[in-house]
C-alpha cells in the first residue's frame, strides 16, 4: 500500500497505529517466509513462468486489496501479496543474470530495476497529491497499480524467453558440460560460506537503510522525541509529502547510479567496506542530533543516497555465478531478497515498539556489524 494512502485509509477502516504497522509486517513476513519454498519452485518450472505468474496474480491481489471490506480482509490481501512479491524476487534478479548477456548489461538491470521501483514511488505521489482526495483511496491503488503490470507482462508473454542457461541445467544431457566449461563448478560447502556471508551482510547493512524509512516523520507518523507521542500524518499536507518523496526516490536512484560508474573501477569489497564506514559516520550523527527533526531528516535523506550503493552492489553479488555456481544462484539470490523482506519486518517492528532514541542506536549498532563484514569480503573474495 502506498504510503500516501494510510490517514485515509486508516480513517475509514478506523484503524489504529499498531494495526497500521501489523499491515505492513505481515507483507514482508509474509514475502521473506515464502520466498525459501518458491526458490526450488523457480528452478523446476523455470524463471519466466514464475514471473508470469506473480505478475497475473499481482493484478488480481491488488484488485482484491482495493475493495476489501475491513480490516481482517485487509491483513489477508497483505499476505496474499506477500506471496506474490515472494515469487517476483525469488528469480527476477537470477533471470536477468541469464539472459543479460554480459555483466556489465545486468549491473545495468540492476540499477534500472532500482530507479523504476521509485520511479513507481515517485509516481503515486504525484497521482496521490493530484487525486487522492477526489477519487478515494480504493481507486487509487487500481489507478497506481494496474498499468504498471502490463508493460512486463506483455514483455515477458510475447517478448522475453526463458533463459538459456536454466534450460540447459535442466537438461541431463548438458548441466555436467554446462558447469565444467565455464569453470564455475563451486564446491557445497565454499558456495553455502559466500551465501552466509552476502546474507549477514545484507541484514548488516540494509538495516540502517530500512530504519532510515521506518524514522521518516513523514511517511505514517510523527514521533515526539521528549514526550514520545504519536501524531497522525495530517500535520504533514500533499506538496509536503510529495517533495519528501522524491528527495529520498531521486538519492537512491542517484546512489544507485553511482554503484553503475564505480563498478570495475573498484572492487565489491572495497565499496561494501567504504560504504559501510559512511553508513556508520551517518548513524554516529543521527545519535548526536536526534533532537534535532530537521537536521535528521537531512541525514536520513542522505542515507537514502549512500544506500543506493551497497544494496546495488549485493544484488549483483548474489546474482554472481562466479561466486556461488549454476546450481547455487537462485538459492544466493532467493535467501538475499529474503534478508531484506525480513530487515523491514523488522524496523516496521522496532520502530512501533521501540522508542525513537533506542531504535536510532539499534540501527547504529547494525552499521556498526556491517563494516568488518565489508571488510571480510575485501579480505575472502
Amino acid at each position: 500500500l502506498p504510503s500516501v494512502i494510510t490517514q485515509p485509509l486508516s480513517c475509514e477502516l478506523q484503524l489504529s497505529s499498531s494495526q497500521e504497522s501489523v499491515l505492513g509486517i505481515m507483507l514482508y513476513v509474509s514475502a521473506g517466509v515464502t520466498i525459501f519454498f518458491m526458490i526450488p519452485l523457480s528452478e523446476k518450472f523455470g524463471r519466466r513462468p514464475m514471473l508470469l505468474t506473480s505478475l497475473y496474480l499481482a493484478i488480481v491481489v491488488t484488485v482484491f486489496c482495493a475493495v476489501v471490506p475491513n480490516y481482517a480482509s485487509l491483513v489477508i490481501s497483505r499476505v496474499c501479496l506477500g506471496l506474490v512479491i515472494a515469487i517476483n524476487l525469488s528469480c527476477y534478479n537470477v533471470y536477468m543474470s541469464e539472459i543479460a548477456g554480459s555483466k556489465k548489461f545486468f549491473i545495468l538491470c540492476v540499477v534500472l530495476a532500482t530507479v523504476f521501483y521509485h520511479f513507481g514511488a515517485g509516481w503515486c505521489g504525484v497521482i496521490g497529491y493530484l487525486l487522492l482526495e477526489k477519487i478515494g483511496w480504493r481507486y487509487f491503488i487500481v489507478i497506481t497499480s494496474i498499468p504498471f503490470f502490463i508493460l512486463p507482462l506483455l514483455l515477458l508473454q510475447f517478448v522475453l524467453p526463458e533463459s538459456k542457461q536454466h534450460t540447459d541445467r535442466n537438461d541431463d544431457n548438458e548441466t555436467t558440460s554446462l558447469t565444467t566449461s565455464n569453470g564455475i563448478d563451486i564446491p557445497r560447502r565454499q558456495a553455502f560460506k559466500r551465501i552466509s556471508k552476502i546474507l549477514a551482510y545484507t541484514f548488516a547493512n540494509f538495516t540502517p537503510w530500512v530504519g532510515s524509512i521506518m524514522l521518516n516523520p513523514s511517511v505514517a507518523k510523527v514521533k515526539n522525541i521528549e514526550s514520545n507521542q504519536t501524531y497522525m500524518c495530517s500535520s504533514i499536507n500533499g506538496s509536503q509529502f510529495l517533495l519528501i518523496t522524491i528527495i529520498f526516490g531521486a538519492g537512491h536512484c542517484v546512489g544507485s547510479f553511482l554503484s553503475y560508474s564505480l563498478n570495475g573501477r573498484l572492487r565489491s569489497a572495497t565499496v561494501l567496506s567504504l560504504f559501510s564506514l559512511v553508513s556508520i559516520a551517518i548513524h554516529v550523527a543521527m545519535n548526536l542530533f536526534s533532537s534535532n527533526i530537521r537536521l535528521l531528516f537531512v541525514l536520513m535523506g542522505v542515507l537514502q543516497l549512500i544506500a543506493g550503493v551497497p544494496v546495488n552492489e549485493i544484488e549483483i553479488l548474489a546474482s554472481d555465478r562466479t561466486l556461488f555456481g549454476h546450481e547455487h544462484l537462485a538459492l544466493s539470490s532467493g535467501l538475499e531478497m529474503a534478508t531484506y523482506c525480513l530487515t523491514i519486518a523488522l524496523g516496521n517492528i522496532l520502530s512501533e515498539t521501540l522508542n525513537y532514541i533506542t531504535v536510532l542506536k539499534i540501527f547504529l549498532g547494525f552499521s556498526v556489524v556491517g563494516f568488518p563484514l565489508g571488510l571480510s569480503f575485501y579480505l575472502n573474495e
